[in-house]
């Protein structure tokens, strides 16, 4: 830990005082001490890791200056130090300065005042939290639970607290119904602050919408902080608790015609009466409002003022009332005036003097717009201070990603606490239903109607015992448009079964085990029949799978299910799951299976698909109006709107006729917070002749936004990830990488946030969601042959040091060795023992084969050799397998690669071993493996 400096920063060199010191990493607890000179101080109050308060107890020490330095772990380590002056009792030590130095001096003191006063509020904001909790519990007691407690003794006196009495908001008997729900401290009286309400909420009603409200031009730093660093940890926290975060953000997203025909206010009414949570940031600045001489010459701009209040007001008739005060105070006025429907609130108000720091020419987009502005904000400010909702505040917009992250966090703690999140079965609903929600209402495309309408056939015919299967290429819209239809087949069919399965909207939606037994459990949960067991087995679910249905749907007489299996070709390759052995290739005529996958030639499941009888659907580009009506669709989802130019350049765009293209478009033009540059931000997107090029500049911004300065951050993250074969564990694999590199986790955490949508996990492993990113970040962070193979031997070093030869170090660690080209250590990485007895499976063998053609081909080595020289070295085998099953195995694989002079030799030591076991069911094996070769 380090200290930056102290106030005050002197102090005498006798008695007993406090001293408030601000540096960083201080860490709370018994061995945190200060040290001022040869003073030890254990009595350390801490506020937060950047601020404590010392109590100094000096006796007899010598007047100078001294280092103030701090430890956490009781003086063993200290970090960087400041001065402290020790001065004598009776007279401070003076020193004769000119006039220009007093002056100086005197700016320097005042300037860390004012630091220190920032600092101060900055630790008080969880006190002021905790008051307000208090408070409000204090508030909500009944008069009768109030009269139970305890009587207090006698009246204060001088020197004591002042008692405090509660008057409860319903009592306008007792006292004057002005008090009502405040609490009287002595003879002061103070509202009671909670930001919470009690909205009754469903156990499936797990969403929260958060609106952002500020001015613009001056709070551009803070919406950053709020956009691109708090909500997506926020959004992290709410995925565990089932819960789904939105925000509205209303930097851009109003029209010139909307401003034209004066809906601006309207709107952003509108969107905040659908949110549960308001963010009010103030500073200097004031917002759009009247001009003060508008009823003697009214501005162009007083003028659309006044249509966007008489316009709101027909629908939110209270606005009249605030005609004369700013956009900003009205959507505060919301919560302030404690208008329906009942939300949460909080409110942060910006130091002052931040726009000290502010350069020159950008001074006057932060200073308040003229008096009578600067009046009305003094009112709000008043207001808000006044209200019942808590205020803290902060002295430059990085301090506020602290303060709001610990308030909602907070508030999601009280309204989805850890413990309420849903039932296995519920939670997987949950998921597969949130990932769903984000489809639906977006499919515009003109074609379409062609697919819907051979999806209606395939689920209306008579007998169709073969699944139908939609394919197109990568981001050509096949989600969106079963989520379309599922959503208005039950809607229009509600006789009928309807299960949908969204591989990669969660952990365990990729396993093809997890898939089966979802489906089997989801038609349970909707047939409320819990009677049979689920298998789980990944054998008996395979084999049981379609009886288990069948029974359940003729016990109930449902003559319809449809189970819709989304994004095959992102199932989890393990256990070749790709082979797609474990679905049937036929279906009884009550079940109807909708599948989808790409049909690019590389693909597995398709090319399995092709061999067997289907149905098949393929999807077309989005035509030019498909794409206008997209972009609107989607776009209004986060309350947002492009004018008519912005949609036609992008609608001619030919690349955006990819649905995929144009979603990750739009998606990224919603975090620019210019709306003058929106033009140019469209243009360097449509740049991009390919998804995968416009990721690359999404990862271009990504890269910029969130770094911090730590060069090859996110290339090492990206490329690590990009390089593994399944993809990568967060704590116990991909994190030690980055601290190999001198990362450290609290710098690369906040990427895992901020790359949360273009990253899925399945089986607990982080990996790319879609083939489109996975090549963006080839060609951005492995396009040169040397660094990807740099990477892929960092990988392989990582699992190499992995004692035990478990499953991931399994399909890893040869591949690595392939992908780094090290021939030599695959071709003794395959001689291992250990190796081939986890890779000589029906699962694996493929591979061994492959890893053993390969590195044959680029090494001279002999298989038999290397396999014999393994079995002498008796230290490397396998602990659970027996010597002579192991032996055989090892001959067995040798004749299959067509090594038959090795696998004699191999199978006669198998059979001399089975023999000193007397185990003549082995021995008989062995013979006819022999026989098999024509040696016997």
């Amino acid at each position: 830990p380090g200290v930056r400096w102290v106030w005050p920063d002197g102090g005498p060199r006798s008695g007993t005082f406090g001293v408030a010191g601000f540096g960083f990493n201080l860490v709370p607890g018994s061995l945190l001490q200060l040290t001022f000179g040869p003073v030890l101080c254990t009595e350390v109050e801490y506020h937060c890791s950047t601020a404590v308060i010392a109590t100094v107890h000096s006796v007899g020490v010598a007047p100078g200056e001294v280092s103030v330095c701090a430890s956490n772990d009781g003086g063993r380590h200290v970090g960087p130090s400041c001065p402290f002056l020790f001065y004598d009792n009776e007279a401070r030590i003076g020193i004769d300065l000119s006039t220009d130095q007093k002056i100086s001096f005197l700016q320097s003191q005042m300037l860390n005042l004012r630091r220190g006063i920032s600092q101060l509020q900055a630790g008080m904001v969880n006190v002021q939290r905790l008051e307000g909790e208090i408070r409000g519990s204090l508030g909500a007691i009944e008069a009768h639970e109030f009269e139970a407690l305890p009587p207090l003794a006698a009246p204060f006196r001088e020197g004591e607290s002042p008692p405090v009495q509660v008057v409860p908001r319903d009592n306008h008997d007792a006292v004057d119904g002005r008090l009502a729900g405040k609490t009287v401290v002595g003879s002061t009286v103070v509202e009671n602050r909670s930001a919470k309400t009690q909205v009754k909420r469903s156990r499936m009603d797990r969403e929260l919408k958060i609106f952002i409200s500020s001015t613009f031009r001056d709070m551009q730093e803070e919406r950053e902080v709020l956009v691109k660093r708090v909500l997506p940890k926020l959004r992290k926290v709410c995925e565990s608790r089932d819960v789904t975060l939105s925000y509205v953000d209303f930097r851009w997203g109003v029209t010139d015609v909307q401003n034209e025909q004066a809906t601006t206010l309207l709107m952003c009414l509108r969107e905040l009466d659908k949110c549960d949570v308001l963010l009010g940031c103030c500073g200097e600045r004031y917002g759009w409002c009247l001009s003060q001489h508008w009823q003697r010459s009214p501005s162009a701009s007083d003028d659309l003022l006044k249509r966007s209040i008489a316009l709101a007001s027909k629908e939110f008739p209270w606005v009249e009332q605030y005609a004369d005060r700013s956009v900003t105070e009205i959507e505060m006025r919301t919560v302030l005036d404690g208008l329906p429907p009942s939300r949460a609130a909080w409110f942060y108000l910006r130091d002052a003097y931040y726009v000290e720091d502010v350069p020159n020419d950008k001074k006057p987009l932060y200073r308040c717009e003229g008096e009578s502005e600067a009046a009305k904000l003094a009112s709000l400010k008043a207001a808000i201070a006044d209200s019942r909702y808590p205020s803290a505040p902060y002295a430059a917009p990085a301090q506020l990603e602290t303060m709001v992250y610990a308030e909602i966090l907070a508030y999601i703690d009280d309204t989805f606490p850890a413990g309420s999140e849903l039932s296995p079965l519920d939670s997987a609903r949950f998921r597969h239903e949130a990932f769903a929600k984000r489809l639906l209402r977006v499919l515009v495309s003109d074609a379409a109607s062609h697919s819907l309408l051979a999806l209606d056939k395939h689920v209306a015919a008579a007998d169709t015992p073969h699944p139908l299967v939609v394919v197109g290429e990568s981001g050509m819209g096949k989600s969106a448009l079963l989520a379309n239809w599922s959503q208005r087949l039950r809607e229009h069919h509600p006789e009928h079964v309807v299960i949908t399965h969204w591989i990669g909207c969660s952990a365990a939606s990729s396993d093809y085990v997890s898939i089966l037994r979802r489906i089997m459990q989801e038609l349970q949960a909707q047939l409320s029949d819990f009677c049979a067991t689920v298998p789980t087995s990944p054998e008996q679910v395979v084999e049981g799978f379609v009886a288990f249905l069948e029974r359940l749907l003729a016990k109930h007489k449902r003559q319809r299910l449809v189970i819709v299996i989304d994004a095959l070709d992102s199932i989890d390759e393990r256990a070749n799951a790709h082979e797609l052995l474990w679905l049937p290739h036929t279906f009884p005529p009550s079940i109807r299976v909708v599948l989808s996958t790409c049909d690019t030639s590389n693909d597995k499941c398709w090319s399995v698909l092709q061999r067997r009888p289907h149905q098949l659907v393929r999807l077309a580009s989005l035509s030019e109006p498909s794409r206008i009506s997209f972009m609107r669709t989607y776009l209004a989802l986060s309350s947002k709107k492009l004018n008519d130019a912005q949609e036609a350049t992008i609608a001619a765009a030919q690349q955006t006729g990819v649905p995929r293209y144009l979603q990750t478009l739009l998606d990224d033009i919603s975090l620019w917070g210019e709306f003058d540059e929106l033009d140019a931000k469209i243009g360097t997107d449509l740049r991009a002749n390919s998804t995968a090029e416009l990721y690359e500049i999404v990862l271009e911004r990504i890269e910029k936004d969130h770094s911090d300065g730590q060069k090859g951050l996110m290339q090492h993250f990206c490329s690590f990830i990009c390089a593994s074969r399944r993809g990568l564990n967060l704590d116990t694999e991909l994190s030690v990488l980055l601290e190999d590199k001198g990362f450290e986790p609290h710098q690369w955490a906040v990427l895992v946030l901020v790359l949360d949508e273009l990253l899925s996990s399945a089986a607990g492993l982080l990996r790319f969601s879609n083939r489109d990113i996975r090549t963006a970040v080839e060609r951005r962070y492995l396009a040169e042959p040397s660094r990807r193979r740099r990477v892929h031997a960092e990988l392989a070093q990582l699992f190499a040091r992995t004692p035990d030869f478990d499953a991931r170090k399994v399909e890893e660690l040869p591949y690595q060795y392939e992908q780094a080209e090290d021939w030599v250590r695959l071709k003794e990485c395959l001689s291992d023992l250990r190796m081939f007895h986890k890779l000589y499976t029906p699962a694996n063998k493929f591979d061994l084969f492959r890893y053993w053609r390969v590195a044959l081909a680029n090494v001279q080595a002999d298989v038999v050799q290397c396999y014999t020289q393994a079995l002498n070295q008796k230290d490397h085998y396998p602990a659970d397998e027996l010597v002579a099953d192991l032996i055989y195995r090892v001959a067995y694989l040798l004749e299959e690669m067509a090594k038959y002079d090795g696998a004699e030799a191999v199978y006669t030591k198998a059979r001399y071993f089975y023999e000193l076991g007397s185990q003549t069911l082995a021995v008989a094996k062995v013979n006819y493996s022999l026989a098999r070769l024509q040696i016997v």
